[in-house]
């Protein structure tokens, strides 16, 4: 029993760091979820972390921020390019959020 206690925690972080990494394997990751998710964790680490606070932080209105975590925008590619930047999100991950978001689409 004692064996069982120590092997499930070792399994809860392999599945948790799994999880982190998660968009580097996904290539049908959408954007709107992942920024999203990168408001998300800013939150955790500051709880007083706004959307307005975060849409200064990629030099963009915060209503339109707003919309594209809904959905309700639709983003192009600049717009992706722009904010990977700002995020200083990996080349590989913009081509594969580019990849789901704009060329799909086409």
């Amino acid at each position: 029993m004692t064996n069982e206690l120590n092997i499930e925690p070792q399994i809860d972080a392999r599945n948790e760091s799994a999880g982190k990494n998660r968009i580097e394997k996904n290539d049908r990751y959408d954007f709107d979820t992942f920024l999203g998710e990168e408001l998300a964790s800013r939150r955790n680490k500051n709880s007083r972390f706004s959307l307005r606070a975060f849409a200064a932080s990629l030099g963009m209105d915060p209503s339109d921020i707003s919309k594209i975590i809904n959905g309700k925008r639709k983003v192009g590619a600049k717009t992706i390019f722009q904010i990977c930047d700002r995020l200083e999100i990996s080349d590989e991950i913009t081509i594969q959020l580019l990849r789901k978001n704009i060329l799909s689409e086409e």
